[in-house]
């Protein structure tokens, strides 16, 4: 769970995807993977939420890292590889976070 700066609230749930709340208009919005949509969510299957210094949505799921683009809703995805020694393709992400210098750090299970 993460507080942007404009005080959205923003949930990474286990299968329904990212949850967004605005206390503002006391609105939810949820955003899930889409079989014809290649610019939604990967899956539904969600396990961290981080927002980065620049408001980057950064999601932590079980097939890779994905970036939320909140103006158009629309995700970048960044899929893991086994190819580069990672232990398994469904190796979830707990963990999403930056160092002092702005570069992204991901925790794996």
């Amino acid at each position: 769970m993460q507080i942007d700066a404009r005080g959205i609230l923003w949930l990474a749930s286990f299968d329904k995807g990212l949850i967004s709340f605005n206390p503002s208009t006391n609105t939810f919005k949820s955003f899930r993977h889409s079989k014809t949509d290649s610019t939604s969510l990967m899956n539904d299957t969600l396990s961290a939420v981080f927002i980065d210094r620049d408001g980057g949505i950064w999601i932590g799921s079980y097939q890779g890292i994905e970036k939320l683009d909140p103006a158009t809703g629309k995700f970048t995805h960044y899929r893991l590889d086994i190819k580069q020694n990672i232990p398994q393709q469904n190796t979830p992400l707990f963990q999403i976070t930056e160092d002092k210098s702005g570069k992204s750090l991901a925790g794996l299970w």
